[in-house]
């Protein structure tokens, strides 16, 4: 059995467009395994989680609570793979009652090949409930899907790549300019990082982040480019 909980505080100081919209978002759950092989469980899961925005105003309409329950398979495929496969459904209350509250799917899926200890293949997707920012839409849909490679160049240099794809849905209709629709955003992201262990406590790291929005409201596309270096100390 395991147990588990999180806290964040969302707070867009750096986007005063959005200062309203500060939040804080806790979830609570726990997991029951059960063997069912050596090296194979089967898994339930259930999280509780709860939204709460720090403006009144904004609170009466946006705060929630959701209810997630999942089953799934963890375990060792093959000597070199392993699987983690979580799939369930979440239901999402608002306080408001004006508000429609949200029935859906969830997903986590993730597969790890260990090609050569400690290098890695790690193929994923997920679909989730996320808040949004967005006038008139309280959340979004996201699903994706995507692949990352961790290659242990050297004892002390790992190059990290990754590849994503995927789209967020928003459920309500919008009008933007003189189009009304649901928004649908597609989105692609790449990224490469080099990671030097220069000590046990000590790292730098350099990264190139790519990415493109394509919504069916072309006011929000966008493309990113980010370059990045970090120095991590651990202790």
């Amino acid at each position: 059995m395991a147990l588990d909980y999180s806290q964040f505080w969302v707070d867009y100081r750096d986007r005063p467009e959005f200062d309203e919209l500060d939040r804080l978002d806790q979830q609570i759950g726990f997991t029951l395994f059960f063997r069912v092989l050596p090296k194979t469980s089967i898994l339930g899961e259930y999280d509780h989680q709860w939204i709460r925005y720090d403006q009144d105003a904004v609170a009466r309409d946006r705060d929630s609570d959701s209810n997630k329950f999942k089953v799934g398979l963890k375990g060792d495929l093959t000597e070199k793979t392993t699987l983690l496969g979580k799939v369930g459904y979440e239901f999402k209350d608002y306080d408001n009652p004006a508000r429609d509250d949200w029935r859906g799917l969830i997903v986590e899926l993730e597969a790890i090949y260990k090609y050569r200890e400690p290098s890695q293949v790690r193929l994923f997707a997920a679909r989730a409930n996320v808040e949004s920012t967005f006038e008139g839409n309280n959340f979004f849909v996201a699903t994706y899907g995507g692949v990352e490679l961790r290659h242990q160049i050297r004892p002390r240099l790992l190059l990290v790549l990754t590849g994503l794809i995927g789209s967020n849905d928003y459920p309500e209709t919008t009008t933007v300019g003189t189009e009304t629709k649901e928004r649908l955003d597609r989105f692609y992201e790449m990224s490469a990082a080099l990671r030097y262990q220069i000590r046990q406590w000590l790292a730098v790291e350099g990264r190139y982040d790519r990415l493109v929005r394509d919504s069916n409201f072309s006011d929000f596309d966008y493309t990113n480019n980010r370059v990045r270096a970090t120095v991590s100390l651990t202790f």
